[in-house]
């Protein structure tokens, strides 16, 4: 038995082959070459004929595909910006794809790979860098204080510049809690010398998880420092200022000389002590060698032998033993000779800039304290100087070097046990 077409379906099939027939007779064989923005090229690009055949460049950059002259070339590769082309009347195409600054989820390097920050299990925690832009500090072991949970930072000392001791997790050890590991971009050192407008991060690591990475030196937990680095763009210069107060403690309203001399000789009236005993009591006794009346304001008040004193701002209270006692009220004195309202000054300047290929970063900080004790202070020059260079497209150079003085002047302080 014999099929038939109808004349109409028959008339469609025809019209769609000499379609297809002319549409292949229009394609032609394009090639090309593409390159990333430095003219190395570039392998495993993907070109698509939209609704079409696809291919990849090779490891030289370079590809070949049919297409007709109103087909568009879709183009991407993983890194950088996705490019659509119409084929034209052109044979051979060649082309530079820019690179596209890709945001990935944070990150965090352990002992043993990568997690996204958010299925970390250790315990790391980030200090917010706008608490180091605060306030004018020394060093940033004060800016630390309060700021992150599990961190004891104790000012052992109120002496200036003097750096607090540091317990993660209350110290590894009971008998001699250490101080954790400090890194700063990748070295070991202090922190004492690093100005904190130079800080671009702080994270601590606290726990087992960072003694896998540092081994045992990381006993007692690690702080992890990144320092400033230079980006591309134009050149920038900026400059800071901080400025302090710092405003000594209101001391205790005590006895004056007065109260003190009248009270205590009244309390040894009272207890049975003899009159001679009570002026052996350095102080509120009145002294009968010469070392101690040198030393203490404080005489048996005879109008004709020492009246004149009055007008040298001596003053007179009457002895509970009998008579009147001549003295003079030292009170403040000391006080406004070793105390002292202070300043506290910081200026920072910083350069950086750089392009595709390079960047670079540099800055210079001067800070300096004086102490709330006269004749105490501290004073600090740093310089930081870094930079980097591409020399391809995967290896870049990059070099760094810090530079610290500093001078501390006064006393030290520290506690002081007395007994009486």
């Amino acid at each position: 038995m014999r099929k038939t077409i109808a004349p109409k379906r028959f008339m469609v099939l025809l019209a769609a082959l000499l379609l297809s027939l002319a549409t292949m007779a229009q394609q032609k064989t394009v090639s090309g070459k593409i390159t990333d923005p430095d003219g190395e090229p570039l392998s495993g690009v993907t070109i698509v004929v939209k609704g079409g055949a696809s291919t990849q460049t090779a490891p030289d950059g370079s590809f070949t595909i049919r297409a007709s002259e109103s087909d568009v070339l879709e183009i991407s590769s993983v890194g950088f910006e996705p490019q659509n082309l119409i084929v034209g009347k052109t044979n051979t195409l060649s082309l530079s794809l820019n690179r596209t600054d890709v945001k990935m989820d944070e990150v965090v390097v352990v002992g043993y790979g990568t997690q996204s920050r958010r299925n970390v299990t250790t315990a790391i925690s980030k200090l917010d860098k706008d608490v180091l832009a605060s306030a004018p500090r020394a060093n940033i072991g004060a800016a630390l204080q309060g700021t992150v949970p599990g961190l004891q930072v104790t000012n052992a000392t109120g002496q200036p510049g003097a750096a607090p001791q540091i317990l993660l997790r209350g110290g590894a050890s009971i008998n001699n809690p250490g101080s954790p590991l400090v890194v700063v971009d990748g070295v070991i050192r202090s922190y004492n010398d690093i100005s904190a407008e130079d800080i671009a991060s702080i994270e601590l690591l606290k726990d087992a998880a960072s003694t896998a990475i540092y081994g045992a030196r990381a006993y007692n937990g690690v702080i992890l420092i990144t320092t400033k680095q230079g980006k591309s763009g134009k050149a920038e210069i900026s400059y800071k200022f901080i400025a302090g107060y710092n405003k000594r403690r209101d001391i205790y309203n005590y006895f004056g000389a007065k109260d003190y001399i009248y009270y205590n000789r009244l309390g040894n009236l009272n207890s049975g002590r003899t009159l001679n005993q009570v002026n052996s009591s350095r102080g509120y006794g009145i002294p009968s060698n010469r070392a101690d009346s040198a030393t203490f304001d404080i005489r048996r008040y005879d109008a004709a032998l020492n009246g004149n004193l009055l007008q040298q701002g001596w003053d007179t209270v009457s002895d509970p033993y009998g008579g009147t006692i001549i003295f003079k009220d030292h009170g403040g004195e000391v006080e406004d000779l070793v105390f002292r309202n202070t300043w506290t000054q910081d200026h920072y300047i910083n350069v950086t800039g750089g392009n595709d290929r390079g960047k670079y970063f540099a800055s210079f900080d001067y800070y300096k304290e004086d102490g709330i004790i006269v004749g105490s202070s501290y004073q600090r020059y740093s310089g930081n100087l870094n930079g980097s260079y591409k020399l391809r497209s995967n290896l870049e150079v990059s070099t760094g070097v810090n530079l610290s003085t500093a001078s501390n002047i006064g006393t030290i302080g520290g506690e002081v046990n007395t007994l009486y």
